[in-house]
């Protein structure tokens, strides 16, 4: 079955619970996963602004329309130069559409020609291409037509060729803008390199009334989209992107070629007051130019005396900027995008992960419910969790109020938003209105069904389970040891695919998540016993679920298990916490599980317990950690191995005094150091957990300083 056909089976298999939760009358609501996965990272979208026109009065930035948003549209006005967002209906001044920023196109229609990409079907005798892509004009102005070819000397094509590979020499054909005067026809091509293809970037120059054409090449070009052209006399003007894995992105911003002396310019974020370098729009009418970036608006006044001495430092071409940000607002409980100053824009920084969560996941015109929910939340915290949505129910356990849930379960069916809803259940625990859990049973049976997804639905199974186990259902423990059981039945033949990584089953780590939510105690006893039988996939969630116990049992199996080779021994180590050494057999158990890895082994991993010996405060391994620097440089893993072992030397001694140094390794000097500090009397100090933390702060602070600046 394919798997969006999977994905709908389970989307179309649950129920939920009314709006009035409080006084628990259900209705039918959707709670279910997403058809599909969020890919990438999560960040704010800004209006993009696809036209820009210009008038005697004003200027309007019209916004494209993005599936379910409203167009943004903005003006300035030229006599007051005051700016302003479009209220509700405007006047027809953005009725002519624009294309989007950095179009491919295959055909580009103007007034009089027609720019036109031709893909060669020229093929040798294997069935291989062997033709050129090229750009074909038709000028309808001149009754001419001209076949554009990228003409490069051997020079410039080898050091193509070197640097991006065949596709430089295959691909100067992809349109992107087009500038136009009654002469001369500017063509910008779409360059970059997202994902290891694409092409190299660069202007194509025409002369309409002979034909001829030459390419201009820059390195500024190489790697960027020309987003944007605009003749303006002396000065060509263009506006470039860089195309990446997620959308555009670049450093290259505005470009300035004058036509005379052949010299480019370029305006960007750090070299000019415009907000960012990746430019959406550009237009003039020969006295201010207008571009639209992806943060902001900016309106630059043109010199009508380009040739007049200027003082160093002046712009010839620029004279007075006019610069505005996007600044995310509401208007009712709709999310909008006002405009305001560099310093407005600074202020709602803090903000800006909330506007990105309401923004992915609450309904178009009902954000600000969410937004203001998720002032319950550190914004430290959003952060880090608003890349990884399969951690939202983390942020659904900050909204443990039956009142929040009727918000909750409304933006529910945008997929992920299941996960918040997971959360809150889970954190009110038997609290927890009945028609609410009762939702949450409908939709794990129906992740946990035959015809889910095993492996796209795994966070939400997870979740759900752990939920429902929370709140004090049954459903999910009875059916995570099942998992369990089914997993330990596996014939000798399975078991040795599934250590060898062959076999990945996803049902099982969403089983001993959910049974070490709740710390099962007979869930304990089928994860230990599944730990040798599992696959190294597996593996990594039954320590996670050891660690959940946080039980003198769970880590004594951990530990024994890892040194045992039966797990991984790092990420073991990384999931021990203090508590793990209230028990003296524990503690021992792991003091020599460390100093294994620090004097390494057929599994050496000291880079990973560097921090846990910190964190563990194990000032018994000090002297390992200073034989460990005494190693030859050569048989380190990596060369900030040095580093590490001296932050964590610092942070247990509290010796913030000690040597730093520019380079990546430490010096044999800074080495001897703590050589001759372990060989006095009494050894190594010992300091607290916060000493050692402030000791730390301040010896980063002292490397930081050391090291150049790049």
């Amino acid at each position: 079955m394919h798997r969006l056909q999977r994905l709908t089976l389970l989307a179309t298999a649950a129920t939920a619970i009314a709006t009035a939760i409080a006084t628990a009358a259900a209705t039918s609501v959707r709670v279910s996963p997403p058809a599909t996965v969020p890919d990438g990272p999560a960040y704010l979208r800004l209006p993009a602004i696809a036209l820009i026109v210009v008038r005697p009065d004003t200027v309007w930035f019209c916004g494209k329309i993005e599936a379910g948003d409203a167009r943004s549209e903005y003006y300035f006005v030229r006599r007051t130069r005051v700016w302003r967002r479009v209220l509700g209906p405007s006047a027809a001044r953005c009725m002519v559409q624009g294309a989007p920023g950095a179009p491919r196109s295959d055909t580009i229609q103007g007034a009089d020609f027609q720019v036109v990409r031709i893909d060669s079907t020229q093929l040798d005798r294997a069935g291989r291409g062997t033709g050129r892509t090229y750009l074909r004009l038709i000028d309808r102005a001149f009754g001419r037509q001209t076949d554009v070819l990228p003409r490069l000397d051997p020079e410039t094509r080898h050091a193509f060729l070197a640097k991006y590979g065949e596709a430089t020499g295959l691909n100067f054909a992809d349109a992107s803008a087009i500038a136009a005067n009654d002469t001369l026809l500017w063509i910008g091509l779409a360059g970059g390199f997202p994902e290891g293809e694409g092409a190299v970037g660069g202007i194509f120059k025409v002369s309409r009334p002979t034909g001829r054409y030459e390419l201009l090449l820059d390195t500024l070009l190489e790697d960027a989209t020309v987003s944007a052209l605009v003749d303006g006399g002396r000065w060509l003007w263009v506006g470039t992107q860089v195309p990446g894995e997620y959308g555009w992105g670049g450093d290259v911003g505005l470009l300035r070629f004058d036509v005379r002396t052949r010299a480019w310019r370029s305006y960007q974020e750090r070299t000019s007051p415009l907000p960012d370098p990746v430019i959406g729009a550009v237009a003039s009418d020969g006295q201010l130019l207008a571009i639209a970036t992806s943060r902001g608006l900016a309106v630059a006044e043109l010199r009508t005396d380009s040739d007049a001495a200027l003082p160093a430092g002046r712009d010839e071409a620029i004279g007075e900027w006019d610069v505005r940000y996007f600044i995310p607002s509401f208007e009712r409980d709709s999310l909008v995008f006002d405009i305001g100053t560099k310093e407005q824009y600074q202020r709602q920084a803090a903000d800006e992960a909330r506007y990105t969560f309401v923004q992915r996941l609450a309904l178009v015109g009902q954000e600000r419910p969410l937004f203001d929910a998720l002032a319950r939340v550190r914004p430290d915290s959003l952060a880090q969790w608003i890349d990884d949505w399969t951690q939202w129910d983390h942020i659904g356990a900050k909204f443990a109020d039956p009142a929040l849930l009727p918000m909750l379960f409304g933006i529910a069916s945008r997929g992920e938003g299941a996960l918040l809803v997971a959360g809150a259940i889970g954190a009110l625990g038997e609290k927890a209105p009945a028609a609410a859990v009762d939702s949450m049973r409908q939709a794990f049976l129906a992740a946990v069904s035959p015809g889910a997804s095993a492996y796209y639905n795994a966070p939400f199974r997870s979740a759900y389970g752990r939920a429902l186990a929370q709140a004090g259902d049954s459903t999910p423990i009875r059916w995570a040891r099942a998992v369990l059981q089914r997993a330990l039945s596996r014939s000798p033949a399975t078991r040795d695919s599934a250590r060898r990584g062959e076999l990945y089953n996803s049902e099982l780590p969403a089983a001993t998540e959910i049974l070490a939510a709740v710390r099962d105690r007979t869930g304990l006893g089928l994860i230990i016993s599944a730990v040798p039988i599992a696959s190294w996939e597996e593996g990594m969630a039954l320590v996670n679920a050891l660690a959940a116990y946080d039980d003198p049992n769970a880590w004594r199996a951990m530990v024994g298990f890892a040194r045992a080779f039966r797990l991984l021994r790092g990420q073991a180590v990384r999931v021990l916490t203090v508590s793990a050494m209230r028990d003296p057999a524990v503690s021992d158990a792991v003091v020599q599980f460390v100093r294994e890895e620090l004097r390494g082994g057929p599994n050496d991993a000291p880079m990973a317990v560097l921090h846990g010996v910190g964190v563990l405060r194990l000032h018994e391994l000090t002297p390992d950690l200073v034989r460990l620097l005494l190693r030859e440089p050569s048989s380190w893993p990596s060369t900030f191995l040095g580093t590490m072992t001296i932050r964590a030397l610092v942070s247990l001694t509290g010796r913030a005094d000690a040597p730093v140094f520019a380079g990546e390794s430490p010096p044999r000097s800074a080495v001897e150091w703590w050589a001759r500090l372990a060989a006095q009397p009494g050894g190594l100090p010992q300091v607290s957990s916060e000493q050692g933390r402030r000791a730390e702060e301040e010896w980063d602070r002292r490397l930081a300083a050391a090291r150049p600046t790049p």
